[in-house]
């Protein structure tokens, strides 16, 4: 991130994020908190809940012994991210467990490489407290006030969660998948986070509705139709299926033959 006052990194840019960098900011510490804001937003986390993800940088083994891979592993395309129990400053997370996957919407497929989401950068901020109310409110409380610090349109990142779930119906993907995905039940995504749709969002959803991909099954078939086709595209075609569906290319290649 250049140290000029009049410039300012994509992830600022692409979070409404305007205002000009002081000379005496710490820069590392704006850059990590632009990734915390930024994974919020494609994966519609909690803001303590990015906290506990437990494959940052290494892959994450589950109790049935399935590896999910490390997010910032560049050969990971389905970037999922696990959330643990707990927090780095051990504070509960609100659903405890779980794999959340990323809420991308149509207008925008290269959020991820946008936002440097497999870049990851955690703030090393700790509480000064032992109280436990301060410990439970700590990430919330510094995250709004650096929000408010860099004049940003919102103040509470639990907008960033509501957004992330209208990407996700942008998208096409159902509401199970991303009520799972948030961690809460299908009726709270359907009631308390659906008032936070608006007109324009409404309108957008349903002129994108015929442009959004096929289900997974009917792609498997007209990819099969196309290697039958022309042989000689087999790799392409896997490479193409496994990034529009978010699935390994190993287990393409597999349903595929």
């Amino acid at each position: 991130m250049a140290r000029s006052r009049r410039v300012l990194a994509s992830p600022a840019r692409t979070l409404g994020i305007t205002t000009e960098l002081d000379p005496r900011c710490n820069l590392d510490t704006r850059k990590a908190w632009l990734w915390v804001f930024s994974i919020q937003v494609v994966y519609g986390l909690r803001i303590h809940e990015v906290f506990a993800i437990q494959n940052l940088d290494e892959p994450f083994t589950t109790k049935d012994k399935v590896i999910i891979p490390a997010l910032n592993d560049a050969s990971n395309n389905q970037n999922l991210v696990v959330i643990g129990e707990k927090s780095k400053i051990g504070t509960k997370t609100k659903t405890s467990y779980r794999i959340a996957r990323p809420l991308i919407p149509n207008k925008y497929p290269e959020l991820i490489e946008r936002l440097e989401i497999k870049k990851p950068l955690l703030p090393n901020n700790k509480p000064l407290s032992t109280e436990s109310k301060a410990i439970i409110n700590f990430h919330g409380k510094i995250a709004r006030t650096y929000l408010l610090k860099w004049d940003s349109p919102f103040t509470q990142t639990h907008a960033l969660r509501h957004l992330a779930n209208l990407n996700g119906m942008q998208a096409g993907i159902s509401l199970e998948v991303r009520a799972q995905s948030l961690g809460h039940s299908p009726t709270m995504n359907d009631t308390t986070y659906k008032k936070r749709q608006h007109t324009k969002t409404t309108i957008d959803i349903l002129l994108d509705s015929n442009k959004q991909a096929i289900d997974f099954t009917s792609g498997l078939l007209e990819a099969k139709q196309i290697i039958k086709k022309y042989p000689n595209s087999s790799v392409a075609v896997v490479e193409l299926i496994s990034k529009i569906y978010q699935k390994s290319e190993y287990e393409i290649e597999e349903l595929l033959n």
